[in-house]
């Protein structure tokens, strides 16, 4: 469902936000990830504004 996707990609992105702050090493691979799911998550709740639209 659209609520666990966003649910998930939001632990995602929350575990990178902690890493980042943490100043912890990440490779590239890791920021890059976190733009396609924030890109992925923005299409879906873009889709889902279109279906509930009155």
């Amino acid at each position: 469902s659209l609520y666990r996707e966003i649910q998930h990609q939001g632990n995602n992105i929350n575990q990178i936000a902690k890493r980042l702050n943490a100043n912890e090493d990440f490779k590239q691979s890791v920021a890059a990830e976190a733009n396609f799911a924030i890109k992925q998550l923005r299409k879906r709740i873009l889709r889902a504004c279109e279906v509930y639209a009155v």
